[in-house]
């Protein structure tokens, strides 16, 4: 019993003596001690955020707005003249209808069509026309065109390469420029293109292309220029010689006279 509390004693001694001194308990004790280890550096707080978006340039980068693309303007109707004897026009819901009879004539464009009776129709909204049907009589020419509203019928204007038609039946559809021509068992239709004429059972003439198209029994009067002679080419012309110089004439000689010698006569004998 003493001995454990000498031991207790000298334990408490120590520690009030460590305490006293600042040093720890194991120190003084003979434990070894454990040298307090360094704060470890903390990592380096990286940016996580993602990088910045580069904004497309152009047309397509935010804030700039396309152009507004203007509509396609909408081009006037081309104006139709008509004159005749006797007009009709009447109003339905699908299309309207004009009636012409008498010396009938229409002038749309550059196309004139002259005929005894004529009918043209039109959109009733936009009041564009669609469709003329000539009958008797029918003439169609390539005109000058009007360029001024007028209510005289202007006379008969051909252009140097003026186109003209006769037939019996004239359909024009306005949607695709198309002129159809017909004839009838007495006569067909006929085109004259310059000096050319042309004849067949049907004759259609598409105005935008420029493109007139013949069908059944064609016949074709043309005028056909004899090709030229090619022209040889010119032989070149011979170089003249340079004229001689002439030489100096020479002084006149005066002639002299052929000497006869006179024979002298032999001595007489003694």
């Amino acid at each position: 019993m003493a001995k454990r509390q000498i031991a207790s004693l000298v334990a408490l001694c120590l520690a009030l003596a460590c305490a006293t001194a600042g040093l720890p308990s194991r120190a003084r004790s003979g434990e070894p001690t454990v040298a307090p280890s360094s704060p470890k550096p903390e990592p380096a707080a990286t940016d996580q955020r993602e990088p910045p978006k580069k904004e497309p340039a152009g047309k397509d980068a935010p804030g700039k707005k396309e152009p507004a693309k203007k509509p396609p303007e909408k081009k006037p109707p081309v104006p139709i003249h008509i004159w005749g004897d006797h007009i009709s026009y009447l109003q339905k819901e699908n299309e309207n209808v004009a009636r012409i009879t008498g010396n009938a004539t229409v002038i749309r464009d550059d196309m004139r069509i002259d005929a005894h009776s004529i009918r043209a129709t039109f959109d009733p909204v936009a009041n564009r026309l669609r469709r003329v049907i000539a009958t008797d009589d029918v003439r169609m020419h390539t005109v000058i065109p009007i360029t001024q509203r007028t209510t005289e019928r202007p006379p008969l204007q051909l252009p140097p390469e003026g186109r003209k038609a006769f037939c019996e039946l004239l359909v024009y559809d306005a949607a695709t420029n198309t002129v159809t021509l017909y004839g009838s068992r007495e006569t067909r239709p006929r085109a004259i293109i310059g000096k050319d004429q042309l004849e067949a059972d049907a004759i259609s003439y598409d105005r935008t292309k420029q493109i007139m198209t013949f069908e059944g029994s064609v016949r074709i009067s043309a005028e056909v220029t004899r090709a030229k002679p090619e022209a040889t080419p010119p032989t070149p012309p011979t170089p003249r010689k340079p004229p001689a110089t002439p030489t100096p004439p020479k002084a006149p000689t005066t002639p002299t006279r052929p000497t006869t010698s006179t024979p002298t006569p032999a001595p007489a004998p003694r």
